[in-house]
């Protein structure tokens, strides 16, 4: 669906596969419910992208000096703090963790994912944010040999950890 500085969204899907009977034959028959997922960068995720970041801005740079242009640029201006970045990446997974934690402490914690009244109204009467509700949580399998940080006994490697939310749409 999107990402940020401090993770990613997904779909997800829960597949049922409840046996149906058809003129005496069984037949699988099944039933998918959309979910929204949420969970924090991984390191080898962030070094990717801060990788395609660095060769997009050289292919630009040197773009730039086939047509004899000096292109400026917020990462040409910055090239001092995108080093410290860099160096950075392990610190930055760890901020991203202990965001998306203190997020879902919150969610676990209040009673968010109702209709709430909005303080705003019209003439027609008064409006209801919906918030998705908060599911849980799930772990899927990593499709990489991507380093997370454990932020507690039941985290591994080998798994993305994902908030889960209904999906509104």
């Amino acid at each position: 669906i999107g990402s940020g500085s401090y993770g990613t969204v997904h779909w997800l899907l829960q597949r049922q596969n409840p046996k149906k009977k058809n003129n005496n034959k069984d037949e699988d028959d099944d039933q998918v419910r959309y979910f929204v997922g949420k969970r924090p960068w991984t390191l080898s995720e962030l070094t990717e992208r801060h990788q395609k970041n660095q060769q997009q801005q050289q292919e630009q740079d040197e773009q730039g000096e086939i047509y004899g242009q000096k292109m400026k640029t917020k990462s040409n201006n910055n090239k001092k703090d995108d080093k410290d970045h860099h160096i950075n990446l392990p610190e930055r997974v760890t901020r991203c963790h202990y965001y998306w934690n203190v997020e879902r402490h919150c969610f676990a914690s209040t009673k968010l994912g109702q209709d709430v009244p909005s303080s705003s109204s019209s003439s027609s009467g008064s409006h209801h944010l919906q918030i998705p509700h908060y599911v849980g949580m799930t772990s899927t399998p990593a499709t990489s040999t991507a380093s997370t940080v454990p932020t507690d006994e039941t985290n591994s490697k080998e798994y993305h950890h994902w908030m889960v939310f209904e999906f509104i749409g």
